[in-house]
């Protein structure tokens, strides 16, 4: 699931059924946006993947089967884009796995089946990039999980099971990177999940992945680091299903993880010292989070 700040006080969820709510914090309300088939210009499906604000605060929205939908300041609908199987220039798939706006103000969408679009936001057309068999400086899946914009600007584009693609905007070549059964110095796992890097880090990427932990990538020698859970290790990660990572100001990873009873939740990672804290759901304590599944750190 998603959440997006619209500003300090206005807050978007997204929710798997429920459609999406606009949360106003400062006068605590909260309104709720959902499919009506007799309205083409409301959202067009309850099952909301992603959400992302472009530069001109239009906030993007991708569901589960709906395609995406724009939210504009000032309005009251949703204008709505989808597949259109007659015209190579429309969305690639109606199922949204993920959104990024990059620095050029591109917006890049993962789909579930479909690659990942390009979408240029001036000229109001997707270009789509695909795995093209027999060809490795494609797309390594049309299974998209994820989306970054790295400090040199490439991008880098995570699939469910064929691993990490860098695509180098320049000569639109993808550069693939796969985990194998004895990885040396390198990548985890092919499920991806997340990205993260530090701005005062622009040589290291962090990459979050479905089984394989934490992977550290050194984007200068092509070199990955792993950190994975340790059984008899409370200062490592707490679980290898990771979901989300975000930074704070301090140089400090937050690490949202797809918890089991007693192990998971929510993870602060200090790199400099490499050391994990954990804060766990803990059953009839009320000041532990609500849940060792973190779907989303902002």
């Amino acid at each position: 699931m998603a959440i997006a700040y619209e500003s300090e006080s206005v807050l978007w969820i997204a929710t798997w059924d429920q459609g999406l709510i606009r949360w106003n914090q400062k006068k605590n309300t909260c309104r709720q946006f959902l499919f009506n088939p007799a309205d083409p210009g409301s959202l067009p499906s309850n099952l909301v993947t992603t959400l992302v604000f472009t530069p001109d605060r239009e906030l993007w929205i991708g569901t589960r089967g709906g395609g995406l939908a724009i939210w504009q300041p000032g309005r009251n609908k949703f204008q709505r884009l989808v597949n259109d199987p007659g015209n190579i220039s429309s969305l690639s798939d109606n199922s949204i796995s993920s959104a990024f706006v990059s620095r050029d103000e591109t917006v890049w969408i993962g789909t579930q089946i479909g690659g990942i679009n390009k979408y240029n936001i001036r000229q109001r057309f997707f270009k789509l990039y695909r795995n093209e068999p027999g060809n490795p400086n494609s797309l390594s899946s049309n299974i998209v999980t994820s989306v970054w914009q790295d400090a040199k600007g490439n991008l880098w584009i995570g699939t469910r099971e064929s691993g990490l693609n860098m695509l180098n905007p320049r000569t639109n070549t993808f550069r693939r990177f796969k985990a194998y059964s004895m990885p040396a110095e390198g990548l985890s796992s092919n499920a991806i999940t997340s990205f993260w890097q530090d701005p005062s880090s622009p040589e290291i990427l962090w990459i979050g992945t479905d089984g394989g932990g934490l992977n550290q990538m050194n984007l200068r020698t092509g070199k990955f680091k792993v950190f994975r859970h340790e059984t008899n290790n409370p200062s490592s990660l707490s679980n290898n299903y990771i979901y989300s990572i975000t930074g704070d100001k301090y140089g400090r990873m937050w690490i949202g993880t797809w918890g089991v009873p007693g192990r998971g939740g929510l993870d602060l990672f200090i790199p400099s010292t490499g050391m994990f804290i954990n804060f766990p759901h803990r059953d009839k304590d009320s000041s532990t989070i609500s849940s060792n599944a973190v779907m989303k750190v902002l």
